[in-house]
Formats: C-alpha cells, sequence, structure tokens
C-alpha cells in the first residue's frame, strides 16, 4: 500500500510504502534499494522544487537512481531552468543541468539548451577538479 499525504493546497508532500501485516494493522515497508518514503517540497505557485528519498529509520537513502535528493528552479513563466541532483550529501550536489530557451514571436519554444555540470568532491567538501561540463542542443 502507498500512503499519500497533502497540505493545504492539495499539493503532494509525502509518500510512504507500507504492507498490510494482520488485524487491519499496516507495516512499513521499503523497496529494493531501502526507499521507505519520499518527500516533496514546491514552491509558493506550487511546483515542485524538491524531491527526496528515506529510510525507514528517517535516515536519507539513495533511489535506484544514485540520488538523495532533487530539486528544481523555475523561470517566471513556469519553465524548468534548473535541476540539482544530490547524492548521500542532501547539501552537496554531484550535478547539475541548466535549461535555456529560445522562443520565437509568438512565444512557442523553437531551441533548449541543456548544460549539464558535473561535480566531484575531496574530503575537504571542496571541489576536486574543475566541474565537466557538456551542452546539448534540441531543435523543435
Amino acid at each position: 500500500m502507498i500512503k499519500y499525504e497533502y497540505d493545504f493546497r492539495g499539493c503532494i508532500t509525502r509518500t510512504s510504502f507500507y504492507n498490510y501485516h494482520c488485524n487491519d494493522e499496516y507495516k512499513s515497508l521499503s523497496n529494493e534499494n531501502g526507499v521507505h518514503e519520499t518527500r516533496y517540497e514546491h514552491d509558493v505557485h506550487g511546483a515542485l522544487s524538491s524531491q527526496s528519498y528515506w529510510d525507514i529509520n528517517g535516515n536519507i537513502v539513495l533511489d535506484a537512481n544514485g540520488y538523495s535528493k532533487i530539486t528544481l528552479g523555475y523561470d517566471n513563466i513556469g519553465r524548468i531552468t534548473h535541476k540539482k541532483f544530490f547524492g548521500i550529501n542532501q547539501n552537496l550536489p554531484i550535478f547539475e543541468i541548466s535549461i535555456s530557451y529560445v522562443v520565437n514571436n509568438i512565444c512557442n519554444i523553437v531551441e533548449k539548451t541543456y548544460k549539464i555540470k558535473t561535480i566531484e568532491y575531496n574530503n575537504d567538501r571542496r571541489p576536486d577538479k574543475p566541474p565537466k561540463e557538456t551542452v546539448h542542443e534540441e531543435e523543435k
């Protein structure tokens, strides 16, 4: 069973996994990666701004893709402009994606550019070397 929780605006804030036990009781359950709960945060407009993964004991865990947390940012018309992906340390992103748009005179997107920055850290939690950056352009 999946339990869903929502905030006052109707935005999902949490999903948790449970298994029916006996006597109408439910037992906490984790998936194959140890994820019991996914927590969601939203900005003032209700758009998803953060998603993180937690185990049964409330400890941060990595999802199937190796991330513990993903954050998103938007421009003033609601398009995603950046994403950050975090490992077990939720304060240090392991890579970032920046998205820029080219629109025509009737505001249709004619080109999207993705800049992907991979960041490696040393033991002092400082970037070990300059971030590796790749660019991918997508034309419509």
